[in-house]
């Protein structure tokens, strides 16, 4: 199996790896050329798409990019403005972007490198609205040079992962052949007649965008690791840092305080995702041919068996001793502060009263009244 087939038949263990290693080393954008457009390819594509794409994404002579979001849709998927018009007389697809706001935005690897673009676009068949249908398109030849009917504007330098380079992205009357299409979802015959194993519009457009789980699964790593990461220096430095003579600052109770609950919150979040990569393998194993969306639901659907049941008592019970062993430590701290030893106590020695001579103060003599009156 190849590297970015491997990437797109969703192989938990292999995302997790990729994942780790853009993190901890300099950040690329293969990332994001294999794990969206190449893994999209993999699961909406079909033969005609692997055997002629997929060699060439793994050796990274056809770099791609997720041509998704739009300047004025962000996360609605549905309603994202880039048409794609099925012309039955050439037999080709023509995309256009109606206006700015239907323009690709922010999509990495466009900038300057991408060459092959999935483009997610609302396919009309004889004037017939279908939905959004997802194209493999190219933006860029071989050279790296333009294409005709697409303009591209690169978004430069960010704060940060200037590894991707992300850009912007416009379609004039751009024509693509009809085997451009992704269709295992859905397809079109050479006359223009429009067919899917999905009846419903919904549930192929749940379909179509279920492969974006992925990627967040990826996301969610990352910052779990860092979390982890994090929480691992900070104790360790804390641990061996004095300050003040030879008290260590990690003794002091606000310091302390401050790391209790990032240590709990490290566990639980590596509990959580580990549970997480056992279902993706499971659902990967149970799915066979069947689509994404109908895995998904059988599993979840399904009732759990009693290894299942023992597997999230077992996960619940470590997260809780986890978290009450991380504050029980830091009380222990706080408890030893507050509270000294009584040995302590009783080698103290008791500190005795000053006494001092009280010096006689001179009687003033009284006069009497009567004295005072002559």
């Amino acid at each position: 199996m190849s590297f970015v087939r491997g990437i797109g038949a969703g192989d938990p263990f292999l995302l997790f790896s990729l994942t780790l290693d853009a993190r901890l080393k300099k950040p690329t954008s293969k990332k994001k050329i294999l794990n969206s457009c190449g893994g999209t390819i993999v699961k909406l594509g079909t033969a005609r798409h692997h055997d002629t794409l997929l060699d060439r994404m793994d050796s990274l002579d056809l770099p791609g990019c997720f041509a998704m979001t739009e300047l004025g849709h962000g996360s609605n998927v549905a309603g994202i403005e880039t048409t794609a018009d099925y012309d039955e007389k050439s037999k080709e697809f023509i995309l256009n972007t109606p206006g700015n706001d239907a323009s690709k935005y922010w999509i990495g690897g466009a900038g300057q490198h991408g060459k092959l673009s999935t483009v997610f676009a609302q396919l009309n068949v004889k004037g017939i609205p279908r939905g959004v249908h997802v194209f493999a398109v190219r933006i860029r030849d071989d050279a790296g040079g333009g294409v005709r009917g697409v303009e591209i504007l690169d978004h430069g330098s960010k704060a940060g992962l200037n590894g991707v380079d992300n850009g912007q992205i416009w379609f004039r009357n751009l024509r693509v052949p009809r085997e451009s299409l992704l269709n295992a979802l859905a397809d079109i015959s050479p006359e223009g007649e429009y067919s899917s194993p999905i009846p419903s519009a919904a549930a192929r457009f749940g379909a179509t965008v279920g492969g974006l789980t992925t990627g967040r699964v990826l996301i969610a790593s990352a910052a779990v690791e860092g979390v982890k990461l994090a929480a691992v220096i900070a104790l360790r430095y804390s641990a061996r840092r004095p300050q003040f003579g030879d008290v260590i600052i990690l003794d002091y109770l606000t310091h302390a305080n401050r790391l209790a609950p990032a240590l709990a919150a490290g566990y639980a979040y590596h509990l959580a995702l580990g549970r997480l990569k056992s279902l993706s393998g499971k659902l990967r194993e149970r799915g066979g041919r069947l689509r994404e969306r109908e895995r998904v639901e059988s599993f979840f659907l399904s009732r759990s068996s009693e290894r299942e049941k023992r597997e999230r008592v077992f996960c619940f019970l470590l997260t809780f001793f986890s978290v009450s062993l991380s504050l029980t430590f830091f009380l222990s701290l706080s408890s030893k502060k507050n509270n000294p030893p009584l040995l302590q106590q009783q080698s103290k020695p008791t500190p005795r009263p000053r006494t001092t001579a009280a010096c006689p103060r001179p009687k003033t003599p009284r006069r009497s009244t009567s004295s005072l009156r002559a």
